[in-house]
């Protein structure tokens, strides 16, 4: 490690690091508006800019609108050249806020690069940027799709992920000698950009503490240049003012952090009890106090929490109906109903499809919108999948949108747009639409099952909704100069303590965590990059601030642990933090499940699959790996194909090496079994696979692959299927091995 902190000294990339760790942040109170407040976090030696004369009005083509306060106060941060956090509810109008940064950035000769924790909110921003700059000025760069020219772009919209790869690619090509005449090895566009970058947003920000992504976004925010200004917009968090701080110490220059708890739309919070689901009780004031003898009195005649509870889908259904016509009688639509689970999403939409009606000259509208689609962006074959039927033919006709991560691409991005447009005037969805994207409605409903009344299932447990996440989605009620107010509906089948709705309602939402962790593909690729790379991550990362240790690294004894077990799989060298040829390669595979594991079968590929060359062999192969991207697991194991068993045999003996090498090194690992028994009920799409190899349609892939329901994340599996085979390849070159 200390070699290392020697080498980020030399790169110039830890010319702060020991200063910022061990010295205090200053925080100055620029403005307070009633509860809202600006501070400033300044590090040591640095001081506020002064803001240039007119520089903080709205962005381009929005002269006249009356900004809210947080807005301006961004304004003015942006105008001085200087990072902003801001932190406000759901539906706020925080994108101004980014907007207006992109026209400064754009007006001082800068590029920009926006990242989104979702592909629907990056495909929405594309389009809009689009709108408002030119085709030519903005493209779109995330693992499914690219558009625009990234040699021309001004902005270009990518996902997090991306800007790691990018941002550590550039670092190693930087560290590249010249060749003879001097010239530059590495590939212009991409250099290019990253060298004229001035401005990165960071749109919701708070995903941070998310368990599986969050050390991305760190690891983004880190290793951008110091002189890359940032714009981070997040939800209201109460930790704002820290995490500020950490943006602060890693720009090593001044941060802004606006909180605003203002909406612009009053939302009411209120449940139907079910059954009768006749009518709704408002359970909160426009100030969001809870109303707790409404709500007990609502919830009364319901079961006990003790008592038994059925979710009948039927019944849940009539239940549904009748709240679509209250909503419609009380004029609260378009409507955004939020299930826990895509086959309930999937249930909800048919059901409601069955009483809603557009009107003829909106029904002709859907028709020709749809048929476009189809007609452009669906090859032949594709047209009669099951899910592209039913939304086609059934749904979208009727105002009926239906948006999850099962179904195929185009058909989320086609109800996005049929709902933006006001044709879709219920939409049945899971919880990642409420992640950012700008399409608010006049109400959301909660359809949570009968028994598990705000709870959700989060891979791992079913646990109690975070106050967070509740707003998250019921922000999404009332449209801004639209709506007089939003309303957030929940279905209650059983009396539930009035704590936990009142908690949500008006409680504060947690504090943004560091997830920072240290894994063994961050640990290669930052290796890989050289130039101190780890140790910037390391000491930079929110986990460490958050620790307020400045004398040593929370990282260190794992650190020295994962360091130990790559030396004795021959990837790190004996001395020092050098790659071996084995490791440069293994750098490469950048994998999230079981890293170590797809480095030993690509490392000892001939005796894993001795006869690759053979078709047969190379298709269960493939068919394997996509046990090693797919993240879905079924409830037990997943049965595979007698010829596929070797490739498990081949799995346990090199799970067992590592097993014993990680304990030999001090290093926690779970047991060979309970790892095996993980990667059997990820192998859900290994027959889909081997179809769609064998030439199969994908319509008999999606078959295999249990329907309809999981037409999107077959897709989505076979593309990261195919970008490990391109890591494969690249690594194999590297290791001399390019047949």
């Amino acid at each position: 490690f200390r070699s290392q902190m020697t080498a980020a000294q030399t790169e110039g990339w830890g010319q702060y690091l020991s200063e910022d760790l061990a010295s205090g942040l200053s925080v100055e109170v620029v403005e307070e508006n009633g509860s809202d407040l600006h501070l400033c976090v300044r590090p040591p030696g640095t001081v506020r800019a002064e803001e240039p004369t007119g520089g903080s009005e709205g962005p381009g083509g929005d002269d006249g609108i009356s900004w809210d306060w947080f807005q301006r106060a961004a304004f003015s941060c942006n105008s001085r050249g200087e990072s902003v956090l801001v932190a406000a509810p759901t539906s706020a109008g925080k994108t101004a806020v980014a907007r207006h940064a992109i026209h400064l950035c754009i007006g001082r000769g800068e590029r920009c690069v926006y990242t989104a924790p979702v592909k629907a909110l990056s495909n929405e921003k594309f389009g809009d940027f689009v709108k408002e700059f030119g085709n030519d000025k903005v493209a779109l760069l995330t693992g499914d799709a690219k558009a625009g020219n990234l040699e021309t772009a001004s902005v270009v919209v990518m996902t997090t992920e991306v800007l790691v790869s990018m941002l550590h690619t550039d670092h190693l090509l930087a560290t590249m000698l010249e060749d003879e005449e001097g010239e530059d090895k590495r590939p212009a566009p991409r250099r290019a950009f990253l060298q004229e970058l001035g401005l990165a947003v960071f749109d919701e920000v708070h995903y941070i503490a998310d368990e599986e992504r969050g050390t991305t976004w760190e690891e983004a925010i880190v290793l951008l240049e110091r002189h890359v200004r940032l714009v981070c917009l997040s939800a209201t968090v109460p930790n704002f003012l820290e995490l500020a701080g950490w943006l602060a110490q890693t720009r090593h220059a001044p941060c802004h952090a606006i909180c605003s708890r203002f909406r612009p739309v009053p939302l009411q919070h209120a449940i139907v009890p079910c059954p009768p689901a006749e009518k709704s009780t408002a359970v909160s004031t426009q100030a969001c106090r809870f109303r707790r003898k409404a709500f007990e009195e609502a919830i009364r005649h319901l079961p006990g929490p003790g008592d038994s509870v059925v979710h009948n889908e039927a019944r849940r259904g009539q239940e549904l109906a009748s709240i679509l016509q209250e909503c419609r009688r009380c004029e609260n639509l378009p409507l955004i109903i939020f299930s826990f689970s895509r086959s309930e999403s999937a249930r909800a939409a048919r059901q409601l499809a069955a009483v809603a009606r557009l009107k003829h000259e909106a029904k002709r509208k859907v028709c020709d919108i749809v048929q476009g689609v189809v007609q452009k962006q669906l090859a032949p074959e594709d047209r009669d999948l099951q899910s592209v039927r039913e939304c086609v033919d059934y749904l979208l006709p009727r105002g009926v949108g239906l948006h999850h991560g099962g179904l195929l691409p185009v058909l989320r991005e086609l109800t996005e747009k049929l709902f933006k447009d006001g044709l879709v005037r219920v939409l049945c969805t899971t919880e990642t639409f409420a992640v950012g994207v700008n399409m608010p409605s006049r109400a959301v409903i909660f359809n949570w099952a009968a028994g598990r009344e705000f709870r959700k299932f989060d891979g791992q447990e079913n646990r109690p909704l975070r106050v967070g996440e509740y707003m998250q989605m019921a922000g999404r009620a009332g449209r801004r100069n639209q709506d007089a107010r939003g309303t957030a509906l929940s279905l209650v089948s059983r009396k539930v303590p009035a704590q936990t709705l009142q908690q949500l309602v008006a409680g504060k939402a947690e504090p943004v965590e560091s997830k920072f962790r240290l894994t063994y593909p961050l640990m290669l690729r930052s290796l890989r990059s050289g130039g101190g790379v780890l140790a910037v991550l390391l000491m930079q990362s929110f986990k460490q601030f958050q620790t307020g240790r400045a004398d040593s690294l929370v990282f260190q004894e794992e650190l020295e642990g994962k360091l130990r077990v790559l030396r004795a799989l021959g990837l790190l060298a004996e001395e020092g933090c050098q790659l071996t040829p084995k490791g440069q390669a293994a750098a490469y595979i950048q994998v999230s499940c079981l890293p170590l594991l797809a480095t030993r079968l690509l490392l000892d590929l001939d005796n894993c699959c001795p006869e690759l060359h053979n078709d047969t062999v190379a298709n269960r192969f493939v068919a394997f790996l996509t046990c090693l991207v797919n993240d879905t697991e079924d409830a037990e194991e997943v049965p595979t194909h007698e010829d596929i068993e070797p490739l498990w045999k081949r799995c346990e003996s090199e799970l067992n090496e590592i097993y014993k090498v990680s304990r030999s090194c001090n290093v926690s690992i779970p047991q060979v079994d309970a790892v095996l028994h993980k990667l059997r009920k990820s192998a859900g799409f290994v027959d889909a696979m081997l179809a769609w190899m064998s030439g199969e349609p994908f319509e008999k892939a999606s078959i295999a692959a249990g329907g309809s329901e999981f037409d999107g994340i077959l897709a989505r599996v076979f593309r990261r299927t195919h970008s490990l085979l391109k890591e494969f390849e690249v690594a194999l070159e590297l290791l001399g091995n390019s047949e």
